[in-house]
């Protein structure tokens, strides 16, 4: 005999969106910056940010690409609402951004050094 299922039961459970699984967003959103997204077959195809194109590139093109990369991939986190107050210094082969990170939590300080 086949067990019958109550369909008010399914009525009372709520569904919540998973966190993401690094807890301390410091930390986050350093393995974020520094995983190539598209590189590695263990993080999924959201997870990461695309750097390795911009070796090359004249230091303004990098800028304004940066900004934008950057955001793109630390918005995938959830728990992330918003990157802003966008700081960048140029030496010969590097750019360095200084960012603020606003997450549910409050905000993070961070910072990016890209080779070009």
């Amino acid at each position: 005999m086949l067990p019958v299922v109550d369909d008010d039961l399914q009525n009372e459970f709520e569904f919540a969106e998973a966190a993401a699984k690094t807890y301390k967003l410091d930390k986050a959103v350093y393995l974020i910056l520094n995983v190539e997204r598209f590189e590695h077959e263990i993080y999924s195809w959201d997870y990461g940010v695309e750097l390795k194109d911009l070796y090359g590139k004249p230091a303004a093109e990098a800028v304004m690409e940066l900004e934008n990369r950057i955001s793109e991939a630390l918005l995938q986190d959830s728990r992330i609402q918003a990157v802003a107050d966008f700081k960048f210094s140029v030496t010969k082969k590097t750019v360095l951004a200084q960012f603020t990170v606003k997450t549910i939590y409050g905000d993070v300080k961070a910072e990016k050094a890209v080779n070009i």
